[in-house]
């Protein structure tokens, strides 16, 4: 009988530390969903990111382009004209340093469509004197992500 309640107060007594089996258990499912929503947003933010840099350079090969066509001698022509961002910006001389290759090479499954009309489709007059440019830039899966801009460029100088 001795015997017992030694064993007993052995067990009872706090010298025996540790965790429970179903204490692990909690303490792992916490962790294991604290990691997945930081792996989550970490995730999310990346795509954010990705989004919006490819947004701000499709802005700024837009702007280029309008710029060159500004610049220009010759208004552009009516009608629709599309191809490789790459190419069209070559042609206006974007890519003239060595170190623009590697930026040239990032936009080959980037897309332009260019669009010019008449300001007033209705005008009867013999000139027009503003164009209306609609550019857009595309790029992603499928060109599924987008950027347009409209401009209104003045080709003939008020008598």
């Amino acid at each position: 009988m001795m015997f017992f309640r030694t064993l007993r107060s052995l067990s009872n007594s706090g010298s025996h530390r540790g965790f429970t089996l179903v204490e692990l258990a909690v303490s792992i499912l916490i962790l294991g969903s604290a990691l997945t929503t930081l792996v989550t947003l970490q995730s999310s933010h990346l795509k954010a990111y990705l989004h919006e840099r490819n947004l701000m350079k499709a802005a700024l090969y837009a702007q280029y382009l309008m710029t060159m066509l500004e610049v220009g001698t010759e208004p552009p022509e009516y009608g629709e004209e599309a191809g490789k961002l790459s190419e069209a910006l070559d042609e206006v001389g974007y890519f003239s340093d060595e170190q623009m290759n590697t930026e040239k090479t990032d936009l080959e499954s980037w897309e332009y469509v260019q669009r010019v009309s008449r300001f007033i489709e209705d005008e009867t007059r013999d000139e027009d004197r503003v164009r209306r440019i609609d550019l857009e830039v595309r790029w992603g899966p499928g060109a599924g992500e987008t950027f347009s801009v409209v401009y209104y460029m003045r080709t003939k100088e008020n008598p």
